[in-house]
């Protein structure tokens, strides 16, 4: 195992700086709590971009080989744009080309990730094995499809099966990006993640990847790691599991079976398994609390539930309202429910029997608002309830959606204090400050568009700034928080690296060289020069006045005698300050420290020995 921790803030710091672009229309609501998807600007078809790619199964998998290729209209792929390239350790793979507007694919090949082994993390500090790693068949596919403006793309499992599912859409007659966007929203919303191609999931058995990670990034790695607990427990490989479940996926039907006919798998030793009907909904949600409520999990999400109604695969007309944002404890919000397709406008409503939770109404127009209450708890996650919307077709068409209202904590508010270093100065400062929340917090620092990155310092778990810089000038970083089950606040952090000062001159035209310091250190104010070269002590020097001669070898133990004879002294022998005694070098009377003598060097030096 190279390395068990993931490193979360490097891949924080390459991702934050580039625009995600989420992939569910243009619908929404206001968001009772803070936080969501940044939306990026377009990109020319000529202009160059960066393209991130992340690949994920349980953990980041290392060693696939990922292509990018434009789409024809038919949804399969037609020009290689970039790739193969393998990815790193990380999971991430870089490219860069002309993008075309539209969708691209990504296609991600074989590859291998680390699987925990059933111990804890805190296991690897006793120098125990706490994962393995698992090779994905070389013949295994994970493909998404994005927008071309999308920076980073994530692939994983749930992004093919979404795929699957698009590129039957497209073979009924719908648009390769209106098929693409249902697809992605259809297993987003079943699975209750917000976006499963522009979400950066994190292992789930890793806590340094989980704590940096906010929540969305946890939600989806504990899907996963779901999906490979699952397997487990059918003793067949996660791939062979996740590969099945795309096939159920395609034809728009969880039931286990694709076009009617049963879908088939083999177990770990061979011998043939059909996929069960429940195995993409009741199934991993199994599996899901199988991994959450084991000693592995360090996701801390003891909460979390996937919807057990299967949504609609149809292009048409569906919700694309798959999550919806948390309620603050005692606050009241609001968020509006919306659909695509279909004809508008839309009428909503619960559907019979079910209800929502106290203090919540949903009105006509699709608003879900109230407030709720934890009631001293962390976390509170309401019982589902489906709510329908109806359009104005004759007659009218229906959809669902199973949903379910969260209640947290009021979230981490980050308050950033601007940072002062110096060139080849060792920096260490506290930058933050934080009012609620649920503590232990982490933080990380990731690029900013207000300035450079300070290359040399880094924002440590703990909120402090360290490092030594190398380079004088003005640079920001974005600096987050991340509470104990995973809520989010960043803010800007200005940063000033100011040139090391200079050492202050001697005071007088009487100063001379200490003898031990080989010419290089003045009797004064002991600078970062003058610790490098020879003061062992640190702490002050001082200056000899005009007329007095340095005739120590320690800064802080540098004793003046009046006069260059070295005399002038009442308490040591022959005249000189105490613990020297006078002698004459070179034909110059000099009081030397004792135990020291003539150095021989012709100048009147004295030196130890």
């Amino acid at each position: 195992m190279r390395k068990l921790a993931i490193l979360a803030m490097v891949l924080g710091a390459l991702l934050f700086s580039g625009c995600v672009l989420p992939d569910n229309g243009t619908g929404g609501g206001t968001a009772p709590a803070g936080g969501g998807t940044g939306t990026g600007s377009g990109t020319g078809a000529d202009e160059q971009k960066l393209l991130t790619i992340v690949v994920y199964f349980k953990g980041p998998v290392e060693g696939a080989q990922v292509s990018v290729y434009s789409l024809k209209a038919n949804g399969s792929p037609d020009e290689l744009l970039a790739g193969p390239t393998a990815s790193d350790e990380d999971g991430k793979a870089y490219f860069q080309f002309d993008k075309p507007s539209g969708r691209l694919m990504i296609e991600s090949r074989g590859g291998s990730y680390y699987e925990d082994i059933g111990e804890p993390a805190s296991q690897a500090y006793e120098g125990k094995p706490v994962v393995t790693t698992v090779e994905l068949p070389a013949e295994y596919v994970m493909r998404a499809l994005v927008p071309a403006e999308n920076d980073p793309a994530i692939v994983t499992p749930f992004s093919e099966m979404a795929a699957r599912l698009a590129q039957r859409s497209v073979r009924g007659g719908t648009s390769i990006d209106a098929a693409a966007r249902a697809a992605n929203v259809a297993v987003g919303q079943q699975y209750g993640i917000e976006n499963i191609i522009a979400n950066v999931p994190a292992a789930a058995y890793d806590p340094s990847a989980a704590w940096l990670t906010p929540r969305e990034g946890r939600t989806y790695g504990l899907l996963m790691a779901g999906l490979a607990q699952e397997a487990r427990d059918m003793d067949v490989r996660p791939s062979s599991l996740a590969d099945a479940l795309a096939d159920d996926w395609s034809d728009g039907t969880l039931d286990g079976r694709q076009d009617g006919q049963p879908i088939q798998m083999q177990t770990v030793s061979g011998q043939p398994a059909a996929l069960p009907p429940s195995a993409g909904l009741a199934g991993l949600q199994e599996g899901v609390r199988a991994f959450a409520t084991s000693p592995v999990d360090a996701s801390g999400l003891k909460q979390f539930s996937i919807a057990l109604t299967p949504v609609s695969t149809d292009a048409d007309f569906y919700i694309d309202s798959g999550v919806l944002p948390a309620w603050v404890d005692g606050e009241s919000g609001y968020y509006n429910l919306s659909a695509t397709g279909g004809k508008p406008p839309y009428l909503w409503s619960l559907k019979s029997g079910s209800s929502l939770p106290a203090g919540f109404g949903l009105d006509e127009d699709g608003t879900i608002s109230g407030s709720g209450s934890l009631g001293g708890s962390l976390g509170r996650i309401s019982p589902p309830f489906i709510v329908v919307v109806r359009d104005s077709s004759d007659p009218a068409r229906a959809r669902e959606a199973e949903l379910r209202i969260e209640i947290i904590p009021r979230p981490p508010r980050l308050t950033t204090a601007d940072a002062a270093c110096v060139v080849g100065s060792p920096c260490k400062v506290s930058v933050v400050s934080v009012a609620g929340g649920t503590p232990p917090y982490h933080f990380a620092g990731y690029a900013s568009s207000a300035g450079p990155y300070p290359l040399d310092l880094m924002v440590w778990t703990d909120g402090t700034l360290r490092g030594t810089p190398t380079s004088a000038g003005s640079y920001a970083m974005v600096v987050c928080v991340v509470d104990l089950i995973g809520w989010e606040d960043c803010q800007d952090l200005a940063v000033q690296v100011k040139e090391k000062p200079k050492p202050k001159a001697p005071d007088g035209g009487g100063s001379s060289i200490c003898p031990a310091q080989s010419g290089k250190v003045l009797c004064g104010y002991c600078s970062d020069d003058a610790m490098l070269t020879g003061n062992p002590h640190g702490g002050q020097c001082r200056y000899c006045p005009s007329g007095y001669r340095c005739s120590g070898d320690i800064c802080g133990e540098i004793r003046c005698s009046k006069g260059s004879s070295g005399g002038g002294g009442s308490s040591g022998g022959g005249g000189c300050a105490p613990g020297h005694y006078a002698t004459t070098c070179d034909g110059v009377k000099r009081c030397c420290l004792n135990g020291w003598s003539c150095c021989g060097s012709g100048d009147g030096s004295c030196c130890p020995g």
